[in-house]
């Protein structure tokens, strides 16, 4: 296992659409009706063909959110942008689809629409065609521009990014307002992948006229954001002076601040990293400036709860830049500690309390404060609405520590407590795989585990694509790594045999099919 408090809530939080409270009745084809939520939002009661259908009947565009119960940015926004009265407001003007990730054949259509992380929110035309997908981790005046953009425009993202790249003249500000807003993050490769995002990005950031300079300012960031993604092997070359003074506008002007909080926070050393060369002066100056910033917007009581507690998480970031392995200053810990404290105080909201706990606890596991970040989580278990989602935190925190046998006991009640087919099946993985690491040599319990977690299979034959492809390719490879040289053959044996009954009753041309031949083939 790799350390999940510290990667999970870092990808997490960069994105902001909101997973809403359990669903208390579904469709058949599984989408939560109406009165599954509190927010307001007059979700769409049926299918998702249906809703396709019927925004193709109404020319309505659609917008689809996909997310599940237990992810904290799912909490966060359900409790700062889904509940705010203007954006529901706005949702009247879409046909508005909820696609939980556990909802019968949601992985299948979350392969279809290419959202793998929750949450993603996607904006499609009536008649099918991607528009874009919306940011996350920005205002709520800035996130409802963004939609306005789209739903006014309606022009698909790669037909913006082609006209761009023909001829940017004929680009209107609200275009690249959908272009500097886009949520790279969750792209998925539907307008660029990974190695050519960057380039299409700085290509996007030197065409910006500076009519729309707060937009340029942001495609600017965000490539800043892709490059330091790449790590050692950047795609592009990037102007590190350009960029530096760009860092400086999103620390001292509040407009930019506002509207990029997101890359403020959770992409501060990566930004820091990329603009500045190691054990400078100008990152130091730089480094100083920003932990100033960051305890100013601290105190902004207009900002999220979880972004609060996230400037100590980016002042933790930023003092580990340069020395990833050294112990923090006194002050950064204090603070680490105070904000953590500041927000399991005043935080009682308990959808709200996922998002701030997380980033909370997140914080002082950063700052190496495990024993404090692990009391805090096995507090939280007792109010949590997914305590389940805490304890793999806990199991990591014990792992990292050297206590497999109490790791194994987390992963064990995590999975036992989990809820909804893909959770089940993602959370039994990780207690499967736990085992691989950590009791190598109980074959016996590996085979006996892993029977059961092939088996949440069985119960939605419809789920075997997106998220559970991706985890059934994550234990494959931990399987026959652990069966190097033929040691565990009879175990690998009855795993493959299992899945392959359970997949027996799929259609042979079926991508699921496929997915189900390939597990463990190679061993």
């Amino acid at each position: 296992m790799s350390s999940r408090l510290r990667l999970c809530s870092l990808a997490l939080a960069a994105l902001t659409a909101a997973c809403s409270s359990p669903p208390s009745g579904t469709t058949a084809a599984g989408t939560p009706s109406a009165a599954a939520h509190a927010d307001g939002i007059a979700w769409h009661s049926g299918s998702v063909e249906s809703a396709f259908a019927e925004a193709k009947t109404s020319g309505k565009p659609l917008f689809l959110y996909w997310g599940a119960v237990w992810c904290p940015p799912c909490q966060q926004v359900k409790t700062t942008i889904f509940n705010r009265p203007e954006f529901v407001e706005r949702t009247r003007l879409m046909l508005p689809v909820y696609l939980d990730g556990d909802s019968p054949s949601a992985q299948m259509y979350g392969e279809e629409f290419g959202v793998v992380g929750y949450p993603t929110i996607v904006v499609f035309r009536a008649d099918g065609a991607e528009v874009t997908r919306l940011p996350g981790g920005v205002d709520l005046d800035l996130y409802l521009s963004v939609l306005d953009s789209a739903i006014a425009n309606l022009k698909p993202m790669r037909d913006l990014v082609a006209a761009a790249t023909r001829d940017a003249a004929t680009l209107q500000p609200a275009d690249w307002h959908l272009l500097a807003y886009y949520s790279w993050d969750t792209d998925a490769d539907r307008v660029a992948d990974a190695d050519r995002a960057p380039a299409l990005v700085q290509g996007l950031a030197r065409q910006c006229p500076r009519s729309v300079a707060l937009d340029c300012t942001r495609l600017e960031l965000s490539l800043g954001v892709l490059v330091a993604a790449q790590k050692d092997k950047p795609s592009v070359r990037i102007d590190k002076p350009a960029l530096v003074a760009t860092l400086y506008e999103l620390l001292d002007r509040p407009e930019i601040t506002k509207s990029n909080v997101d890359y403020l926070i959770y992409h501060s050393d990566g930004l820091v990293s990329v603009a500045t060369a190691a054990g400078s002066a100008e990152r130091a100056a730089l480094v100083k400036h920003w932990q100033a910033t960051l305890d100013g917007e601290a105190a902004d009581e207009s900002l999220p709860k979880v972004d609060r507690v996230g400037m100590a998480y980016a002042r933790v970031l930023l003092a580990k830049v340069d020395a990833p392995k050294g112990p923090l200053p006194p002050d950064v810990l204090a603070i680490a500690r105070e904000r953590a404290a500041w927000g399991d105080r005043v935080t009682t909201d308990p959808y709200e309390r996922q998002a701030v706990i997380n980033r909370a606890a997140a914080t002082l596991d950063e700052a190496g404060l495990e024993t404090e970040a692990n009391d805090m989580l096995t507090r939280e278990l007792k109010v949590s609405k997914s305590p389940y989602y805490f304890m793999l935190d806990i199991a990591d925190l014990a792992q990292r520590a050297g206590h497999y046998d109490v790791a194994l006991g987390w992963l064990e009640r995590a999975y036992d407590e989990s809820q909804g087919p893909a959770t089940r099946f993602q959370w039994g993985v990780n207690y499967l795989q736990g085992l691989v690491e950590m009791a190598p040599d109980d074959g016996a319990r590996i085979e006996r585990v892993g029977l059961a977690v092939l088996g949440e299979l069985e119960k939605d034959k419809d789920g075997i694509y997106q998220r559970t492809r991706i985890r059934l390719a994550r234990l494959d490879q931990s399987l026959r790594e652990w069966n190097r040289g033929g040691k565990h053959s009879a175990v690998i044996a009855a795993l493959r045999t299992r899945l392959h009954a359970i997949c027996a009753p799929i259609a042979a041309g079926n991508s699921a099919r496929q997915t189900c031949g390939q597990f463990l083939a190679k061993t």
